[in-house]
């Protein structure tokens, strides 16, 4: 699953009307429906603020809303955008300015959708990783050696400290702890030692989905 790094926003104007997609990440229900009472209080001159959010690792709560929209043309279409997307914990607010053409049914959905997917294109796509804090600690004659087999293999070192000894610190996905272990003893024969920390929920930034 996918989520947002911080909001995000985007207007397309259709046959005068205005509409503005506001993106949020968002933990509760409770919040996703502050951001939208927000912006139906700060936008009251709005003639609609549809929406739609979901929630949850497996996308258990699933809500959309559209305010006064022909059913189905506004709320369900911003929610299958982030269905789509593989989308959590976000909601989606997508505000229409009437500029006097309707724009019938399919009009409707087809605006609401590309507002949506405009605002995801400006937005930080995020995956939510499990990693864990390693320290590796060696003697100076091994530095080349692991650090090319770290580069090699794509690990990111956090910081690296000399003293005594060398110790390099790195972020290693949880499920990956155990393959690390085995490829380090392989390599280097209990010539390193490691010291496992706490782990730690982080946000990798990640290529937008396919919308």
């Amino acid at each position: 699953m996918y989520s947002i790094q911080k909001p995000a926003q985007a207007e397309i104007e259709i046959k005068h009307s205005r509409f503005i997609c506001y993106l949020y990440p968002v933990q509760t229900e409770e919040e996703a429906k502050e951001y939208i009472q927000k912006h139906k209080k700060e936008e009251w001159k709005a003639n609609h603020h549809c929406s739609a959010f979901i929630l949850g690792d497996k996308q258990e709560i699933q809500r959309s809303n559209d305010d006064g929209e022909p059913a189905g043309t506004a709320g369900m279409p911003i929610l299958e955008v982030l269905q789509k997307g593989e989308l959590t914990n976000i909601v989606a607010i997508v505000v229409r300015y009437f500029g006097g053409i309707k724009l019938g049914k399919g009009g409707l959905i087809r605006a609401y959708c590309q507002a949506t997917k405009e605002a995801l294109e400006q937005a930080i796509i995020v995956e939510k990783k499990w990693q864990k804090e390693v320290t590796l600690s060696y003697e100076y004659a091994l530095i080349d050696s692991l650090q090319y087999y770290l580069s090699q293999n794509q690990y990111v070192i956090v910081d690296t400290t000399y003293t005594t000894e060398v110790s390099t610190h790195l972020m290693i996905d949880v499920e990956e702890e155990e393959n690390f272990c085995q490829s380090i003893e392989e390599r280097f024969a209990s010539k390193i030692r490691l010291c496992w920390g706490e782990v730690q929920e982080i946000e990798v930034p990640v290529s937008p989905p396919l919308l």
